[in-house]
């Protein structure tokens, strides 16, 4: 019965290591751009299904794929600073596998919770204030995301501009060629110092403008979602309610490890990616709160019906 058991979790974390493997390596398909500015990754829902079902053993062999299929990935089709950044094995494999142990140990946790005398108040309690938290904090990003789109771009491009002014400038005989690169940047340079105030106060007139709209969407999301769980964990006594929530917290857990590390172990292309107006903390915690909160979602919504129905077919099984 042992080696029976032992004989299916391997089966089942090569078939989950595969699925990860072939999201990560097609373009696309485990990291998607929903529109410009915000891209999405899906591959870490089939390592949180996993970590349902499976072993700690089993659960850190599928962070060990998702890490390595990142690496390999930044190789295939990697772009920016920010996908070139996971070329580095640190980067790549590190901040995935401590996401597995995380993620493991969050479900175990939640699944502790239902044992104990008044856990799914304590549950209804915490699951309330994570919602109202993310939806507001969550969604507000991600509008504000949407609506400064033009203006960061504008932000990211002068930067960029600025960079290689400095580089040219500090060359001591510069060429002819060079000299007119120069010219050509502070041209440009100039023509950003108009653009960046006129897009400023055009985003700052739409978010005002939307702002009673964005907080109405945010109150609607959050009550719906509020009374689905008091329904779900109070009145139905579901036991599957802290799913969601697990899957949630520890796609948010995965955000901070990875921007984390980037930051340690290569601050130059975080630095360049979102810039330096703001400490490394807050720059996370902003990031956490617009890709993390979207990536949130489709975990939960994925994940959500698959970990229910595996945890039953198993349980049925036993």
């Amino acid at each position: 019965m042992k080696r029976k058991k032992q004989m299916f979790e391997f089966v089942l974390t090569s078939v989950f290591g595969a699925i990860i493997m072939l999201l990560a390596l097609i373009p696309n398909l485990g990291y998607v751009t929903i529109f410009p500015g915000v891209s999405i990754t899906l591959v870490h829902i089939p390592v949180l299904i996993g970590v349902f079902i499976l072993s700690i053993r089993s659960s850190l062999i599928l962070g060990l794929f998702f890490g390595v299929s990142s690496l390999i990935a930044s190789y295939m089709y990697g772009v920016s600073p920010f996908d070139l950044a996971f070329r580095n094995p640190l980067i790549a494999i590190i901040p995935r596998v401590l996401f597995a142990l995380g993620a493991f140990y969050i479900v175990k946790m939640f699944k502790k919770l239902f044992t104990i005398k008044h856990g799914k108040y304590i549950m209804f309690g915490l699951l309330s204030v994570i919602t109202i938290f993310v939806t507001t904090f969550g969604l507000n990003s991600m509008f504000k995301k949407i609506i400064y789109n033009s203006h960061d771009s504008l932000v990211a491009e002068s930067i960029v501009i600025e960079n290689e002014l400095t580089k040219l400038l500090d060359i001591e005989n510069p060429t002819d060629e060079q000299l007119l690169i120069i010219e050509d940047l502070k041209v440009k340079q100039l023509s950003l110092t108009i653009e960046i105030p006129r897009e400023l106060n055009k985003a700052n007139a739409q978010y005002n403008n939307l702002r009673i709209f964005i907080y109405t969407i945010i109150g609607v999301i959050s009550l719906a979602l509020i009374i689905l769980y008091y329904f779900t964990i109070i009145i139905k006594n579901s036991k599957n309610a802290y799913i969601p929530t697990a899957l949630i917290l520890s796609t948010i857990l995965h955000t901070i490890l990875v921007l984390g590390t980037v930051s340690i172990a290569n601050p130059r292309t975080f630095n360049e990616t979102f810039g330096n107006n703001n400490n490394v903390i807050t720059t996370i915690f902003i990031f956490m709160l617009i890709n993390g909160f979207i990536e949130a979602i489709f975990a939960a919504l994925i994940g959500t019906p698959i970990a229910i129905a595996m945890e039953k077919r198993l349980a049925e099984e036993e």
